[in-house]
C-alpha cells in the first residue's frame, strides 16, 4: 500500500542527489519516462498548473534507505522528493509524481493547519484526522487520474491504485500501517512548548492491536473495500472472500475446522471490520456461530 507522508520540514537529511529542476526537464531518465507519460494526460498539465500557482515546483530523486514512504511534498522548499528505493518501478514513479503533485495543489490548506497546531488551536486527534482526510481526498483524486491513464493505454494496469474509498477504512490503515503515529508526532514538532495538547498520547480510532491482529485487520479491509466497490466483478471477488474467511471460522467453531489458530480474536475482528456491512449481517443471519454466540 502507498505512504500518505506530507513534511513541513526535513532539513535533517542530506539530500545530495541529483535535481530535477522542475517537472518538464528532468536529469534522471526514470523520471522523465515518468513524466513524458503523465503529459499525455490534459488533467496532469492542468495539475501541474495549480500546483505551481504558489511556486515552481521541483523534484528530487533521494536515496532515503531508513524510510519507508515512496515520496513526500516538502512544503517548505516546494520539493517533491522521490526516494528511489521505494520508485525501482515505473508505475510506482508514476503514481508517487501524481501524487505529491495533489499535494502540493492541496499546500495552503495543509499550510491551514500546520498554523492551527503552532498556535494549539486544534489538537493531536483534530490534526491527525485532518491531515489524514485531505491525503485520502488526493489518493483518491490520483486514482480516478490513474484509471483514466490506464483506459487510454498511457499506463499498464500495474499502475492502478487501489485505495481505500471509505475514509473510515483508510483511517484505519493509517492507524496500523503506523503513518498517523507520523503525524502525532509532528504535531508535537508543531505545538508550542507550553500548549497543553502536546505530548499528549494519540488515541485514535482503532482498538489496541496484536502484529496479528492488524494483518488480520488489513486482510478483512481489503476485502471489505472489494465488496463495497461500484465494479461488480470486485464486488463478487469480495462477497465470495468475506463468505470463505466466515466459513473456516464457523467450521473452526463447530469443530470441523483445520486452520483454526485465534479463533476467537478472528471473529471479533471480522465482526469489527464488517459490523455495519449489509452483506456481512446477511451472512451471519442465521449462521449456526451468530446464533450461538445470541444465546
Amino acid at each position: 500500500m502507498k505512504s500518505l507522508i506530507l513534511i513541513l520540514s526535513f532539513a535533517l537529511f542530506s539530500l545530495l542527489n541529483y535535481q530535477l529542476n522542475a517537472l518538464t526537464a528532468p536529469n534522471s531518465p526514470k523520471a522523465k519516462e515518468a513524466i513524458n507519460l503523465l503529459e499525455k494526460l490534459p488533467e496532469y498539465q492542468l495539475l501541474v498548473k495549480e500546483a505551481e500557482l504558489m511556486g515552481q515546483v521541483k523534484i528530487e530523486m533521494v536515496s532515503l534507505k531508513d524510510e519507508s514512504f515512496d515520496a513526500f511534498w516538502d512544503s517548505t522548499s516546494r520539493t517533491i522528493r522521490i526516494n528511489t528505493l521505494k520508485n525501482e518501478n515505473i508505475n510506482v514513479l508514476i503514481c508517487s509524481i501524481l501524487f505529491e503533485l495533489h499535494n502540493a495543489k492541496s499546500d495552503q490548506r495543509f499550510k491551514q493547519l500546520y498554523t492551527k497546531a503552532m498556535h494549539g488551536k486544534i489538537s493531536k486527534e483534530e490534526y491527525v484526522e485532518s491531515v489524514e482526510r485531505m491525503e485520502h481526498e488526493n489518493a483518491l483524486n490520483c486514482s480516478i487520474l490513474l484509471e483514466k491513464g490506464i483506459r487510454q493505454g498511457v499506463f499498464s494496469a500495474s499502475a492502478r491504485w487501489p485505495i481505500f474509498h471509505n475514509f473510515d477504512d483508510h483511517y484505519k490503515l493509517q492507524q496500523i500501517k503506523e503513518h498517523s503515529l507520523w503525524l502525532a508526532k509532528s504535531y508535537d514538532r508543531l505545538a508550542p512548548a507550553s500548549s497543553t495538547k502536546r505530548n499528549v498520547a494519540y488515541v485514535g480510532t482503532i482498538p489496541k492491536l496484536s502484529a496479528q491482529d492488524k494483518q488480520d485487520v488489513i486482510r478483512y479491509l481489503r476485502i471489505k473495500n472489494n465488496l463495497e466497490s461500484i465494479s461488480a466483478d470486485k464486488a463478487l471477488q469480495g462477497t465470495i472472500s468475506l463468505k470463505s474467511e466466515y466459513q473456516v471460522l464457523e467450521s473452526c467453531y463447530l469443530g470441523r475446522g483445520k486452520d483454526c489458530a485465534r479463533t476467537e480474536e478472528r471473529i471479533k475482528l471480522l465482526e469489527y471490520v464488517f459490523q455495519d456491512n449489509q452483506t456481512f449481517k446477511t451472512l451471519i443471519k442465521d449462521s449456526p456461530l451468530y446464533l450461538a454466540k445470541r444465546r
